[in-house]
């Protein structure tokens, strides 16, 4: 039903696998020196005391001070050293600490400091093993999410043309911060719920309409997909678009009345255009009896008034035409004047009408 592109959500297996690589690689470190430790000591039958220490140090690449002890000891009147195989920022002292080495083989040997460095390997283990459960689990939840967004594209609603915001996930690549979309939706009950966008590990941040498209479960408001582009399949609806879906129920509503608005408007004009034409046959009347009553006159006053009969005879539809041709100029211009009057100053075209309907019935 939707072009929903899951790139940005299977991105996010990418940034996890480097957890699990990484957890994984330290692991099989730490408990390689762990049992290569543990069986040098099993190896180690006998122990003594050290006679003097000698502490090195270095430094990190961060700056901190390391400490390597050596320690030396005596054997069989031979003297031995046995430096330690680790560094640690924790100061050894220069007090004389417990040498372990082999009897047959004095010079296999290890410090009570690198006995005791053991313990400390065995605390680091936690570390990667939480990178590994932390890639696991994550790896399990996106997995679900991929298969919630997938139901989301057989029974979702589109909403396109959010408005949104970034914000930081907290996870950081190559130095550059992980953000996701944010957004506030009105559910039809009117509640406002803040919906949380996927991690864009395609660093995406915006798109060229500055909005982003949602497709949500209303019935379970907690399943929902926010990317910066969504469509329909088989073409978007007006009634996808957020910024329309208040103004389409307007339009809707509007719609509806407008039909009958425009018909009112229409049958108005059209009695408005009635009555005017009325006035001009009325005018044409009155021209009409005038014209017979001049008519009848001239006919009885043949001889007196013949040239003055002929005049009249000429000119009169002449001057009728004339007045009609007038009366339909001035009644053009007043219906153009009133229709621009109308536009220009939003005016109710209904209660223009009636007005004008009802001066003119007074002044008749």
């Amino acid at each position: 039903m939707y072009d929903i592109n899951l790139k940005v959500i299977k991105k996010g297996r990418k940034f996890f696998s480097i957890f699990l690589i990484a957890g994984i690689i330290f692991l099989v470190i730490l408990l390689a020196i762990l049992f290569s430790n543990k069986n040098k000591l099993d190896s180690l039958d006998s122990q003594t005391t050290s006679i003097s220490v000698d502490v090195r140090t270095s430094r990190d690449d961060d700056g901190n001070t390391l400490y390597s002890p050596t320690y030396y000891y005596i054997v069989n009147n031979n003297p031995y050293t046995c430096p330690s195989n680790s560094s640690s920022s924790i100061y050894p002292g220069t007090t004389n600490k417990t040498v372990y080495y082999d009897s047959k083989n004095p010079a296999n040997c290890m410090t009570e400091y690198s006995k005791s460095s053991n313990k400390i390997l065995l605390i680091a283990l936690i570390l990667p093993i939480l990178f590994i459960i932390v890639a696991v689990v994550n790896f399990n939840k996106i997995n679900k999410r991929v298969k919630t967004v997938k139901e989301l594209n057989e029974k979702g609603k589109l909403v396109k043309n959010l408005p949104y915001h970034m914000e930081n996930t907290g996870m950081v690549v190559n130095n550059v911060p992980v953000q996701r979309p944010v957004v506030d939706y009105t559910l039809p009950s009117g509640t406002t719920i803040t919906l949380y966008g996927d991690p864009r590990h395609d660093k995406k941040m915006a798109d060229s309409d500055g909005f982003v498209d949602i497709v949500i479960d209303e019935n379970n408001p907690q399943n929902y997909f926010i990317d910066f582009e969504i469509n329909r399949l088989s073409g978007n609806l007006q009634s996808d678009y957020y910024n329309g879906n208040q103004a389409n129920k307007n339009q809707n509503q509007t719609s509806a009345y407008q039909p009958d608005n425009m018909m009112n408007q229409a049958q108005q004009y059209t009695n408005m255009m009635s009555n005017n034409m009325q006035g001009i046959n009325t005018n044409q009347n009155i021209n009409q009896n005038f014209n017979n009553n001049m008519m009848y006159n001239t006919q009885q006053n043949t001889n007196m008034n013949q040239n003055f009969n002929n005049n009249m005879m000429y000119n009169m539809p002449q001057q009728n035409n004339n007045i009609y041709n007038q009366n339909q100029e001035v009644s053009n211009i007043q219906n153009n004047q009133i229709i621009n009057n109308i536009q220009q100053n939003n005016m109710d075209p209904i209660k223009e009408f009636q007005n004008m309907i009802n001066n003119q019935n007074n002044k008749q």
